[in-house]
């Protein structure tokens, strides 16, 4: 991940965040799950065929891809 602007010192930031990176992860065609909100998901197939998805879960400002 790049980080093209910093968003400390606000007391918002933590919520300006979360907003920048939904609306990142939407663009990039990963739908909210209802397991939480901040776990995102998007179906995907590998090049042999197979169903899977792509997890995407993060806390703050912590990001776990799977």
């Amino acid at each position: 991940m790049i980080v093209r602007k910093a968003l400390y010192g606000l007391k918002s930031s933590g919520a300006a965040f979360r907003a920048h990176l939904a609306e990142t992860l939407y663009d990039m065609g990963l739908l909210l799950a209802k397991a939480g909100p901040d776990v995102w998901y998007r179906p995907a197939v590998k090049s042999n065929g197979i169903e899977y998805y792509e997890y995407i879960l993060y806390y703050v400002d912590d990001i776990l891809c799977v």
